[in-house]
């Protein structure tokens, strides 16, 4: 009787799960028809004819979606090649991995890792391979450092203060982390909120400072990094792809510059998928990739080494 049972609910669970793949066809189908009609509307202007920000403030709103579900349909509408959307109207691909692959072949990807991906990377490991190969402009890097502000406002008798703010992704990481690490320290107390634990954390941090540092550079903290490097990305667009920080923050050229300038650096050269082929002791430079199984990764030297340990002055 158990066997019994067991065959039936296995019947069942499938017929359901036909039934559900079934419909994320139908869905899929539908997504693409979407994203055909947004292209037409797109060119008629309609965003600026109802006074909205662009066609994915337009999507989301008429149609009731998130930012996120309007920026992939527009992903998939703007596309160069109309492919992408007839994979979408067959049923194989679903709007999240259509939008994804669209991504990578705006990188320059060839059209075999295209089809790779597509057919063998699960979602999160597509979004990775788009990560990676996704370019960082030093003068986006730019902007984004020079929007950081720290406003401290103190009450009118100073009892209590106000901190708000923001950071570049480095700066905000080594501040998180340096928290975090000093309210490890600490003894936990059931009442504490983590909140509390934090503020306690950056108040002993900022005592430290006070109270001095090493003999050779008092106050001051050395930064050490770990920074991954994918040369056959990295070599020939000069650091704007391919470069990834140990906790997985993607940084361009600039970035890098600044973490040389503040500390040390550890750096692991990879293949791609095949993993690391050279790991550089912690220096203040960034040498040239090294060749991979006796085969140089090319590029150009000079041009590697030419933002080797300059600091930029707009990030001081």
């Amino acid at each position: 009787m158990s066997g019994d049972r067991d065959w039936g609910w296995n019947t069942k669970v499938d017929g359901l799960e036909v039934q559900l793949q079934a419909k994320e066809v139908e869905i899929r189908r539908l997504r693409a028809e979407q994203a055909e009609i947004l292209t037409e509307l797109d060119r008629l202007q309609v965003d600026m004819a109802d006074g909205d920000r662009g066609m994915e403030d337009w999507t989301a709103s008429h149609l009731d979606v998130s930012p996120q579900t309007a920026h992939r349909l527009m992903t998939v509408a703007h596309a160069n090649d109309p492919w992408f959307r007839e994979q979408m109207q067959s049923g194989k691909w679903g709007l999240d991995r259509a939008a994804f692959l669209v991504k990578l072949d705006a990188t320059g990807a060839s059209l075999d890792l295209i089809s790779e991906a597509a057919e063998e990377y699960s979602l999160g490991r597509l979004w990775g391979l788009v990560d990676q190969r996704r370019r960082v402009d030093p003068l986006v890097e730019q902007a984004s450092f020079e929007s950081r502000y720290l406003v401290i406002q103190p009450s009118l008798d100073q009892s209590m203060f106000r901190l708000w703010g923001q950071l570049h992704g480095v700066d905000g990481e080594t501040v998180d982390q340096a928290l975090r690490q000093r309210a490890g320290a600490f003894p936990h107390l059931p009442c504490q909120t983590q909140g509390q634990l934090l503020a306690d954390a950056l108040s002993s941090v900022c005592a430290d400072s006070l109270t001095g540092g090493s003999e050779d550079h008092p106050g001051r903290t050395v930064t050490v990094a770990e920074v991954f490097v994918d040369a056959a990305l990295a070599v020939p667009s000069f650091g704007e792809a391919g470069v990834t920080t140990s906790s997985g923050l993607r940084v361009g050229p600039a970035t890098l510059s600044e973490i040389l300038c503040e500390g040390r650096v550890r750096v692991v050269y990879t293949d791609g998928d095949k993993g690391p082929i050279a790991v550089t002791h912690q220096t203040e430079a960034i040498p040239f990739p090294p060749p991979a199984n006796g085969v140089s990764v090319g590029g150009d030297a000079t041009k590697w080494r030419r933002g080797r340990r300059s600091c930029p002055k707009r990030f001081h």
